[in-house]
């Protein structure tokens, strides 16, 4: 059984993806790029999950919502001592890809979970075979910069795309293959 058919039968839940605030460093008020003319990338799909030091484990489901949008929900959960898992945070969020000087971002607007007025986190994010690393941008470097609107946003991106004052420390995410389907089914457990 895939990953893919083993969360799709779990209650119709799409498949999993950092807590937003902490794992990609904050949020925003401006989302960057524009949702209806963005087009989803099919490498991005699938079940990515990162470790943390203390056993904890993040889970990202990414699932095409459209053509030009993707469904993402997060799953964070620990080891509870008897060796399953513990439920920890659950977020979901409509993410799209913006093209910045030949980089890719992601921008994820949180639909739970989120102050109403930041419900953005906009990470560069870049592939390397089976991980994407995801670099966060700061909200303070955007606060420091006096950003007011969604164009002043896209401007101070593209101005520093390089500068690695923008960005918070990368996080690496790896694809959960076929070994990872009953790790990732006892988690979602603990959810459902």
């Amino acid at each position: 059984m895939t990953v893919h058919s083993a969360l799709s039968r779990r209650g119709g839940v799409l498949l999993a993806t950092l807590l937003l605030a902490v794992a990609l460093g904050g949020c925003l008020k401006f989302p960057l790029g524009d949702p209806e003319t963005s087009r989803v990338d099919p490498s991005f799909n699938g079940v990515w999950f990162k470790r943390g030091e203390a056993g904890e484990v993040v889970l990202w489901s990414v699932q095409p919502f459209d053509s030009r949008c993707y469904l993402i929900i997060n799953y964070t959960a620990r080891p509870d001592g008897g060796g399953g898992w513990e439920r920890g945070g659950f977020s979901v969020s409509k993410g799209w890809l913006s093209q910045i000087k030949g980089r890719t971002f992601l921008t994820m607007q949180a639909m739970t979970n989120a102050p109403a007025d930041a419900p953005y986190v906009v990470a560069l994010i870049e592939r390397e075979g089976e991980t994407i690393v995801a670099r966060g941008i700061k909200p303070d470097f955007v606060k420091e910069n006096a950003v007011e609107s969604a164009d002043a946003f896209a401007r101070l991106v593209e101005a520093n795309v390089d500068n690695p004052a923008m960005y918070l420390d990368p996080d690496r995410y790896e694809k959960t293959g076929d070994a990872d389907a009953e790790t990732v089914q006892t988690i979602l457990r603990a959810f459902h």
